[in-house]
């Protein structure tokens, strides 16, 4: 005789689910712990800002780099075509109100030698220089609330060098630098309307530094120390070693002030 199958009561699926849940849930966060991952995450951002910051600036430093290296190529091109001759310093304007140190200024003679535009032309158009816009002559550190250039205040960026220009209608052949390795030739401007650089010109937008192209064909990047010169000084100071020797703006002593 078969006995009867016996009913057996087993946990419901539901308590069983529940019982799961229980076990493997765990508690919110508490206010501490929101408050220690907050700072943690603040700490690192603190740590990871100024790295990415000084890596922008390289950045911008390489691209200030290689426009100065264009524009240093352009000389060498220029030169080799006039005997050995750099084009003038030019003034404050950009266009042609003073034909012979404006037309014939490196910010215009120095671009079609290696297929750009030349400056006058740019202002003529309405589209000068800006920061922030990418040209020849920008900065990409230039400080965007200069006055803004016009065509009678050019605003400039780059720099020719002051004393590379012996003023008036003559013009310096490269090979008056004595040091052409440390002479500059072209350098970072702090947007004066003047487009030649000297000592207290140059400003240490580039890491406490600036990048200057040099007589002999190389550019590079240099300490605010390493290049400042006060208002007035002379040749004389800087051929006797005042100023020590990682760079120079006269090319020879007793070189035009």
């Amino acid at each position: 005789m078969h006995r009867p199958f016996s009913r057996v009561e087993l946990p419901s699926c539901r308590a069983a689910t529940t019982a799961g849940d229980l076990r493997g849930r765990r508690a919110p966060f508490t206010l501490v712990e929101l408050l220690v991952v907050v700072a943690i995450i603040a700490i690192l951002a603190g740590m990871l800002l100024p790295a990415l910051r000084t890596a922008r600036e390289r950045g911008r430093t390489t691209a200030c780099l290689s426009n100065l290296r264009q524009i240093n190529l352009a000389a060498e091109h220029y030169s080799s075509d006039y005997d050995d001759y750099l084009p003038h310093e030019g003034s404050f304007a950009a266009a042609v109100d003073n034909p012979a140190y404006n037309l014939w200024a490196w910010y215009n003679t120095l671009p079609p030698t290696i297929g750009l535009r030349p400056l006058a032309e740019l202002f003529a158009e309405g589209a000068p220089p800006r920061p922030g816009v990418h040209s020849l002559f920008t900065c990409t550190s230039a400080d965007p609330t200069k006055t803004a250039p016009t065509v009678t205040n050019a605003r400039f960026m780059y720099g020719i060098n002051h004393y590379m220009d012996p003023n008036g209608p003559a013009l310096y052949r490269k090979t008056v630098a004595i040091d052409p390795s440390k002479t500059a030739l072209f350098g970072d401007n702090n947007q004066a309307n003047d487009p030649g650089i000297y000592g207290p010109r140059v400003p240490p937008r580039h890491q406490n530094g600036a990048v200057f192209a040099y007589v002999d064909g190389r550019a590079g990047w240099l300490h605010y120390a390493q290049y400042f010169r006060p208002t007035g000084f002379t040749s004389t100071d800087e051929w006797n070693g005042a100023w020590g020797s990682a760079l120079r703006y006269y090319p020879f002593p007793g070189a035009t002030n």
